[in-house]
């Protein structure tokens, strides 16, 4: 067997046995229910069997504000669900760093308040996507702190 057919099995072998897999196009990895998959629009807009438990997140990192964007987060209401998800951002922005840059902290928050404000079907249009964008960091900390400090 020649050296680049060893090869081209041992990769083949790597992505089969990996379960995040990052391309040109998008990236995704498994977490507890199903798949995050991670991208542009075409990316998520080429997807083929998803499951209902599958997320997608917008990655608009290049923006002038950086962003990404979990869509239909409004239908994730675990917490521990919705933090592996964030650390999968976070991880996902350790491996392909860009100018975005969020704490998981302010981004729980943001994300609770999102859903809080869906459930009472306010301004539905923006609070069914949470969009995690920099000049937001600071926006939701103080009310985190405060939820805190009561508690």
């Amino acid at each position: 067997m020649n050296k680049k057919k060893l090869l081209s099995m041992a990769v083949a072998m790597f992505l089969m046995n990996n379960k995040e897999c990052l391309s040109s196009e998008g990236y995704h990895k498994e977490y507890s229910n199903g798949t995050v998959y991670i991208g542009n629009e075409e990316y998520l807009d080429g997807l083929k069997n998803i499951s209902s438990n599958d997320i997608l997140v917008l990655d608009s990192r290049g923006d002038s504000d950086p962003d990404m964007k979990v869509l239909a987060s409004y239908l994730i209401n675990d917490y521990d669900i919705q933090k592996e998800v964030l650390e999968i951002l976070l991880e996902y922005e350790k491996n392909n760093p860009s100018l975005w840059k969020r704490s998981l902290e302010s981004m729980q928050m943001e994300w609770y308040i999102h859903n809080l404000m869906a459930k009472f079907s306010y301004k539905l249009e923006r609070t069914m996507d949470v969009d995690f964008n920099n000049d937001d960091e600071e926006k939701y900390i103080d009310i985190f702190e405060k939820k805190k400090i009561l508690k």
